[in-house]
């Protein structure tokens, strides 16, 4: 994924077999949360999470299974 900018935008690119489109989509989403909640307070938490709440799920519970048996 590339970004770019031009007079009154900013562009974002993804080479669609390195990066299927929904991937791509969420990704265009969450950088542009991020750049929007740096305009509004440029002084806000650095550690905010800009995923959606079954995103965060996913991460925290399912990839996050760290319980072994021995």
């Amino acid at each position: 994924m590339t970004v770019a900018t031009q007079p009154g935008y900013l562009v974002l690119r993804a080479i669609s077999t390195g990066l299927e489109q929904g991937a791509a989509e969420r990704l265009a989403g969450m950088y542009r949360a991020v750049l929007e909640a740096m305009a509004a307070d440029p002084d806000g938490d650095a550690r905010a999470t800009y995923l959606s709440e079954h995103e965060k799920a996913q991460v925290l519970q399912d990839w996050n299974d760290t319980e072994v048996e021995w």
